[in-house]
């Protein structure tokens, strides 16, 4: 689940060696699967679930516009995990993205359903992710985003070697416009940037210690 209670800033994370990452299986009673022309319901279930939207329908609407560049890719870029009933339970995706300016994957969108989560499921997936990403040989360095909400699952991230990204504001980066940003905003951008890190590390301290009592 996002903790909506920590102030938001969005964060980039990169890993520049995808062949160096943990393996992991998914535990009994779990079966990944691939996407195909229906789950779509199904993926907008799991992001209503953990506040990604703010109803089914609405992420209904979130699959379309974040799927529609490349729907070539859906059925062999987008996994599902599924319980013993064939209910997708949990979700993630390796995609194209553009946001430094050149082609680059990305892992995205991974969510999992409060229900199911702590049994490993978003451990699998990341692996099956890097699986796919090293399969299709897509290079060395591959990306996501996230946000200052989802500190946990950055905890978990930086375990797969996804480091912070703390250079300079990326060329697709947008604040609140799609213009080019002028340098005093490149320097917001990189003010935010630190600010927002520095409330996820203090947070992941914080997770870490009350889950060590």
């Amino acid at each position: 689940m996002l903790d909506k209670t920590v102030p938001f800033g969005a964060v980039i994370m990169v890993k520049c060696d995808a062949s160096s990452y943990p393996r992991f299986t998914l535990p009994d009673g779990y079966t990944l699967l691939h996407y195909t022309p229906g789950r779509e319901r199904e993926w907008a279930k799991i992001m209503a679930s953990v506040g990604e939207a703010e109803s089914e329908e609405a992420g209904l609407e979130l699959f379309y516009r974040t799927f529609s560049d490349h729907p070539e890719l859906l059925g062999s870029r987008n996994l599902f995990v599924a319980d013993t009933s064939g209910r997708a339970v949990a979700t993630a995706s390796l995609w194209e993205g553009g946001l430094f300016g050149v082609p680059l994957p990305r892992v995205h969108w991974v969510a999992c359903m409060p229900g199911h989560q702590g049994k490993g499921l978003v451990k699998a997936l990341l692996s099956s992710m890097l699986d796919m990403h090293n399969k299709l040989a897509l290079g060395k360095v591959i990306y996501l985003t996230t946000q200052t909400w989802s500190y946990r699952a950055i905890g978990l991230y930086k375990k797969f070697g996804f480091e912070p990204y703390l250079g300079p504001k990326p060329a697709s980066w947008t604040v609140y416009c799609k213009k080019a940003l002028s340098e005093e905003l490149n320097l917001a951008y990189t003010e935010e940037n630190r600010r927002a890190w520095a409330i996820i590390d203090g947070k992941i301290a914080e997770y870490e210690a009350k889950r060590e009592n």
